[in-house]
């Protein structure tokens, strides 16, 4: 079988989502493993990750610009964030392709974060 952008499809209920998008299926999972963690026992991971746009420049944390993208405070901002990008990442994927889609998501990533920092 094959979905409506052209994608081989499994046939197993729910993997279906999988195919053809190894990159948000990579990108998804660590973002909810790495979340997860540091929600329950590893506050350190959430504290030294996320982005803090007025210790960023003082304390040199360049690092928060790309780590904020992977880990969440809590958890509503964990299940709307892992939702949309859900909802929208994998078909997105694999209508513009693997490397495409890396390169958008790293765009994606570095502007906003640079934006939340400018703002601020």
């Amino acid at each position: 079988r094959r979905d409506p952008l052209g994608a081989a499809r499994s046939g197993a209920v729910g993997m279906d989502l999988l195919v053809g998008a190894p990159a948000a299926t990579l990108i998804l999972a660590v973002i909810v493993i790495v979340s997860l963690l540091g929600l329950n026992g590893m506050p350190q991971l959430v504290e030294r990750n996320l982005l803090r746009p007025y210790q960023l420049v003082p304390q040199r944390q360049w690092h928060t610009l790309v780590t904020s993208g992977f880990i969440h405070a809590d958890l509503p901002h964990l299940l709307f964030n892992g939702f949309s990008f859900w909802a929208f990442g994998f078909d997105l994927e694999r209508a513009l392709g693997t490397p495409a889609f890396v390169v958008l998501y790293a765009f994606g990533l570095l502007a906003s974060s640079i934006a939340t920092w400018a703002i601020h």
